[in-house]
């Protein structure tokens, strides 16, 4: 068995152990989406950079006193990793037929009107990572 085997077959293992998210109810959505601040480069650096000193990787200055190169590749690889997903990042969404009801009431000089209704085609929406 070869590492390429071995690789594919780790690889298939851990996909088969991963399992899909537990769809959000709308409002948990957003109730929590209007409270974040967005993604933040500084943040993710900040942190990957503390981890790697809980990990034993030296992360202040150089023995010889010049900047700490993987500090350096840390914040190069977050900014590079954080603007490829706001700009080629693609969210879409999707409302599944049935999942709209509309009522409405009213009326006319024939007398009271009620109306029931739902979405009959699903509606698709898009946005962005910020």
């Amino acid at each position: 068995m070869g590492i390429k085997d071995i690789i594919e077959l780790t690889n298939s293992a851990l996909d088969a152990a991963r399992k899909p998210l537990v769809a959000l109810a709308g409002y948990m959505v957003y109730a929590t989406a209007i409270q974040r601040k967005g993604i933040s480069k500084d943040k993710i650096s900040a942190e990957v950079i503390s981890n790697n000193e809980g990990l034993g990787i030296m992360t202040g200055k150089m023995p010889d006193g010049t900047d700490n190169v993987v500090n350096a590749f840390v914040i190069n690889l977050t900014e590079n990793i954080v603007d490829e997903l706001k700009e080629n990042a693609k969210i879409e969404c999707v409302i599944p037929p049935g999942s709209i009801v509309v009522q409405a009431v009213g009326g006319n000089a024939g007398g009271p009107i009620t109306a029931v209704g739902t979405n009959t085609n699903d509606a698709s929406g898009h946005g962005i990572i910020r």
